[in-house]
């Protein structure tokens, strides 16, 4: 069974101290209209790759292993 958890957030801060919490972190995805704004939460994420309106990553591209996403 597949699933999506939705967390509702005050603002750009707080959502990207939410998605910060959690001990994984090799990907991470922003859906925005507003480029400017994605680019500001994308650079506060403690996570390997963010995708921005995409789900298209480069699949030899090194993955960046962060926090408990990595190897070992």
């Amino acid at each position: 069974m597949n699933g999506l958890g939705v967390i509702a957030y005050r603002d750009d801060y707080q959502a990207g101290a939410i998605a910060n919490d959690s001990p994984y972190g090799l990907m991470a995805f922003i859906s925005s209209t507003n480029k400017e704004r994605a680019n500001k939460i994308a650079s506060q994420l403690k996570a390997g790759h963010v995708l921005i309106n995409t789900l298209k990553h480069d699949p030899i591209a090194p993955l960046g292993e962060y926090k408990d996403s990595g190897a070992g």
